[in-house]
């Protein structure tokens, strides 16, 4: 986290220039949010049925979501894993 917040203070020093930085780091908003030259936006989406719902429109502020997990267990992969388990030799 010190790196990104390090490098996202610097280039507000960087005139005349636009960024885009993304990260899955929830604290950098606490320590970025009063920069007045450091604006946050975010994908909506909505979880339903276990389902995630892009609306792939951008909104102002930030969000919290936790959606890496949901992700990686909609791909089936953690399940395919523990299947191959069952083919270990020592």
């Amino acid at each position: 986290m010190d790196c990104t917040l390090l490098i996202s203070e610097t280039l507000t020093n960087w005139k005349n220039s636009f960024f885009i930085l993304t990260s899955h780091i929830s604290e950098l908003y606490t320590q970025l949010k009063r920069n007045p030259d450091i604006h946050f936006l975010y994908f909506h989406s909505e979880s339903i049925n276990n389902q995630i719902i892009f609306s792939y429109k951008l909104k102002e502020g930030f969000t919290d979501e936790r959606l890496g997990l949901m992700i990686l267990k909609n791909t089936g992969l953690p399940e395919l894993l523990k299947a191959k388990e069952i083919y270990k030799t020592d």
